[in-house]
């Protein structure tokens, strides 16, 4: 029977994006990803991650 490390056998996962369109073809943007209390670490669980990503969005 699968369970996420929260315990449950849902998961919520919220995410922002802020983009910013510097010309037709290049947006660079930061995400921040906050995944409610499904981590586990070091024998833990039940433990909120959260995460940034920064990257740059190339249109061809």
């Amino acid at each position: 029977d699968f369970h996420y490390n929260n315990h449950k056998k849902w998961a919520t996962e919220n995410a922002f994006v802020l983009l910013y369109k510097m010309s037709k073809n290049i947006t660079p943007y930061i995400e921040y990803d906050y995944l409610d209390r499904q981590g586990a670490y070091n024998g833990r669980d039940n433990i909120p991650e959260n995460s940034y990503r920064v990257g740059v969005s190339f249109n061809l």
